[in-house]
């Protein structure tokens, strides 16, 4: 279990974990970017027998962008899924 700071956790530490958990079931987090485009996920996540998913880290508190949520709903019309992980801290 990660374990979070009072402050919160800071987004690579999110993105860490998140590859992390990933691997262990056998799957690739990889890091998703675009050169002509802005406001794509965090992650491109490939699991065995499951769909694509995109996934976009935050840090605790953290909010997607106007731009981010537009690319986001999206996703669903290529037969994708993307999601926001958030790790909150309590």
């Amino acid at each position: 279990m990660l374990k979070a700071r009072k402050e919160g956790l800071p987004e690579s530490k999110v993105e860490a974990y998140l590859v992390k958990e990933v691997k262990k079931l056998g799957g690739v987090a990889e890091k998703f970017t675009s050169p002509a485009r802005r406001s794509v996920p965090d992650r491109v996540i490939t699991l065995p027998n499951l769909p694509v998913f995109f996934i976009e880290c935050k840090a605790t508190g953290g909010k997607p962008t106007d731009a981010q949520l537009r690319d986001h709903n999206k996703r669903p019309r290529t037969n994708s899924s993307c999601c926001g992980l958030i790790y909150e801290c309590r």
